[in-house]
């Protein structure tokens, strides 16, 4: 899971299914296949008892919709919705809008307000080095 991805309640992530053609078992018994990596890139907005499938990859700064059933990759700055999930429209409408909110996201990781303004200030209070953050733990 990246940075800033928001995920609203009752959001479920489902592991792999259950195996169901082995012959001579009953389903309980047949176990269950290797789970596939689930990959949830940064900002990303999950909504209300949203459904992401195992395998799935849920690209940067999109937006998955409240209810939907995400069972295919979700390409960045898409907004998806339905059963199952479906483009319903974009975030950006220009690429510049785009870059310049790549620039920031993939910039310092910011906590506790706001990113920082569109002149790329920041204030250094905010500002925190992921590997500094990792060797304090």
């Amino acid at each position: 899971m990246g940075r800033y991805v928001m995920f609203a309640s009752e959001v479920v992530v489902l592991g792999g299914d259950h195996r169901f053609d082995v012959v001579g078992v009953p389903m309980m018994f047949a176990g269950r296949p290797e789970i596939p990596k689930t990959v949830i890139e940064d900002d990303v907005w999950v909504g209300y008892r949203a459904v992401i499938m195992a395998g799935v990859r849920v690209g940067r700064g999109s937006i998955v919709a409240a209810q939907s059933v995400v069972t295919k990759d979700v390409e960045p700055y898409s907004i998806v919705g339905g059963a199952p999930a479906r483009v319903i429209g974009t975030r950006f409408a220009r690429a510049e809008e785009q870059s310049e909110h790549d620039r920031v996201i993939l910039g310092p990781e910011v906590r506790g307000e706001p990113p920082p303004p569109r002149d790329g200030r920041f204030k250094a209070s905010t500002i925190t080095d992921r590997h500094s953050r990792v060797a304090e733990q």
